[in-house]
């Protein structure tokens, strides 16, 4: 135990079976279970035993029957690193036991409620647009955590008991040092806010806690943002950085909002006074230089992702194996309650063959396994190069940094080195704000961008490559073959390139061949960022080439696919035992909010009563959830 990170493992179910005088264990993981009491937990337990015991099974291909005699459900407290452990005896009693690092623990009331907190967080915090690549356990059932008005209250109440021990959870990847109002335990709140709705009952709880300390202000100001209540937003911010104009969570967020109106003057004042108050953490220099691309400022921006701080020792926070697995002994049966064969009868050994043959040169670039805060400068180059281009690129940082040439011809003697590696000065400014003109304003490239550059370069040699081909192709009149892995391969490319328009039609050539986990979400997302163009533009009020009708057809299109697309991703969540992603439920609930949940539901049965088994079932629990929690959209005809 004492070597989990951040938040710990997925909670685990532990069965021991007999069948043909033989004992057997099986086990998974599991998240989303009510942990706040060992009651909850030994009722969890009963359910599972009652799928399997003395019911005929299908084992690795052969049909079983089993007897269970005991389960055990382990959750581990990320805060005072003790496991959990609820065992049930079938028949007969049950134990509970609080183990730590050394030895057995008493248990309180304290110890479970931050058990609980735990598991949700887990939960909440890995069920993200990109679930495949967070979480290589595949052998883990997610729940949904909140699934009633009281269940979301009684977690807000958790919230408020456990707020002043946030830190204790940790933080996110690029967070050097967790906070009070920047931690896991504020990220799961705001993520519990934006699924559930409930924005008074959240506000309640935080202006209750900001009577304590005034640093709540930033989390109410992020909710009220959440809730478009923007003007109140504006104001609450504004009267926090009166009070404390050193807080840096309000300053990013007051920078992103002047740079969401084009007030770019004003932004730079705020991300630079954010740098000032934080200096040592990652976001502030980021907002920064945002600010300083979006003003064209592209020297400066460079000379401050330079200064920027990194952090090489943290990663996203993702489920792990405790222990490794055989995978002769992994099964992983497929559910038969709700199927769609385009989603759930993919080839598994079409898919293998298709990964030995891709082309290594789109399987092997190193974009792909950056991390942390490495990923996050990695896509402010890109933000650059789709504005500049490579050769102006080059030559920007050709003006602002020492090449190699240069230091080697004598100009990088000790006491320039000294001069030149000073990133801030004590003011918290960037490097490029002062010195003189000509050579001695230049600065060293740090080891990390550099490497970042030449990553850079990869994607954009294979990028280039595919579009020059693909015109070729197109001159020749015929057809650009890839498989589909390729396809998404190289959307993927463009979309760390920002070239999102060629990403999906790479993305929409990947699901030609067959159905891709991933270039579906990413054409989700992708639909939805064009629905909201489209939604801007036709609000505004300024001229466009587009007629109203125009914009309402493909408005009309888009929420089409946006719920063509979520269907197919419930379903294969479905058969890797996932009944819960905050994603699909956000994205229905827009459409729903516009056009009512009878007419999403009719599209839904027009579409897949005859294509799928049990798929408008397995959809009809996403409805039910919008209206336990009083979504928009759900009284509407």
């Amino acid at each position: 135990m004492p070597q989990f990170n951040d938040l710990g493992p997925a909670d685990l179910v532990h069965l021991t079976k007999t069948g043909n005088k033989h004992r057997y264990g099986t086990f998974f993981n599991t998240a989303g279970v009510d942990t706040s009491n060992s009651a909850t937990i030994a009722s969890h337990l009963m359910d599972v035993v009652k799928v399997f015991h003395g019911k005929p099974q299908t084992w690795f291909g052969k049909s079983k029957t089993y007897s269970i005699e005991k389960a055990v459900f382990c959750a581990f407290n990320a805060f005072s690193k003790v496991d959990a452990r609820v065992t049930i005896h079938v028949p007969g009693s049950t134990e509970v036991t609080l183990v730590g690092a050394n030895g057995p623990v008493e248990g309180s009331e304290r110890l479970w409620l931050e058990t609980y907190i735990s598991s949700i967080a887990r939960c909440l915090l890995t069920s993200g647009e990109d679930e495949e690549e967070l979480n290589h356990v595949v052998e883990t059932r997610r729940i949904n955590p909140l699934t009633s008005v009281t269940g979301a209250e009684t977690f807000f109440q958790a919230f408020e008991a456990m707020f002043w021990d946030g830190p204790r959870l940790g933080a996110a990847c690029d967070v050097q040092v967790p906070s009070l109002t920047n931690n896991y335990l504020v990220d799961t709140f705001l993520k519990a806010v934006e699924v559930t709705r409930k924005f008074d009952t959240a506000l309640e709880v935080l202006h209750r806690l900001q009577e304590r300390d005034p640093r709540v202000i930033s989390i109410v100001a992020q909710v009220l943002l959440m809730q478009d209540e923007e003007v109140k937003a504006i104001q609450t911010i504004a009267h926090g950085i009166r009070a404390n104009p050193r807080n840096a969570a309000l300053l990013i967020l007051q920078a992103k909002y002047l740079m969401e109106k084009s007030q770019y003057a004003f932004a730079l004042a705020a991300a630079t006074q954010a740098v000032k108050a934080s200096p040592s953490e990652f976001r502030p220099w980021e907002i920064l230089t945002k600010v300083y691309v979006a003003m064209g400022e592209y020297e400066q921006a460079l000379l401050t992702i330079n200064s920027c701080p990194m952090f090489a020792n943290k990663e996203r926070y993702s489920f792990k194996r405790v222990t490794p697995v055989n995978r002769n002994n992994l099964h992983l049966p497929l559910p038969i309650d709700a199927t769609l064969e385009a989603v759930t009868g993919l080839n598994a050994m079409a898919i293998q063959e298709e990964q030995l043959n891709a082309d290594p040169s789109l399987m092997n670039l190193q974009a792909t396994g950056l991390k942390s805060t490495f990923a996050a400068a990695y896509d402010l180059l890109t933000d650059i190069i789709h504005r500049i281009g490579w050769e102006k690129l080059l030559k920007v940082r050709t003006k602002v940094f020492v090449m190699e040439e240069e230091y080697r011809k004598g100009e990088g003697n000790e006491s320039y080195l000294k001069d030149s590696t000073q990133k801030k000065d004590n003011n918290g400014t960037t490097a490029g704000d002062a010195g003189d003109s000509g050579f001695k304003t230049k600065r060293l490239c740090e080891r990390w961008l550099d490497h970042l550059f030449m990553v850079l370069y990869d994607d954009l040699k294979v990028y280039t490559l595919w579009q020059t081909e693909l015109l070729q192709f197109q001159a020749q009149n015929m057809e650009y073959k890839k498989s589909p892995l390729e396809w998404e391969l190289l959307g993927l490319v463009a979309t760390r390139l920002r070239h999102f328009k060629e990403a999906s039609v790479a993305f929409t050539n990947a699901l030609t061949g067959r159905f891709s986990v991933k270039s579906t979400r990413r054409l989700l997302k992708y639909f939805q960022k064009e629905k909201h163009k489209l939604v801007k533009l036709s609000q505004s009020g300024e001229e466009t080439a587009l007629a109203p009708a125009q914009i309402a057809k493909s408005l009309a299109t888009l929420d089409t696919k946006i719920v063509e697309f979520s269907v197919n991703l419930t379903v294969w969540d479905h058969r890797w035992y996932i009944e819960y992603s905050p994603t699909l439920i956000l994205a229905l609930a827009g459409i729903v909010s516009e056009k009512g949940v009878t007419k999403v539901m009719n599209q839904i049965v027009a579409k897949y009563t005859s294509e799928g088994e049990g798929v408008v079932e397995l959809m009809n629990d996403t409805f039910l959830l919008f209206e336990e929690f009083g979504f928009a959209g759900v009284d509407a005809s």
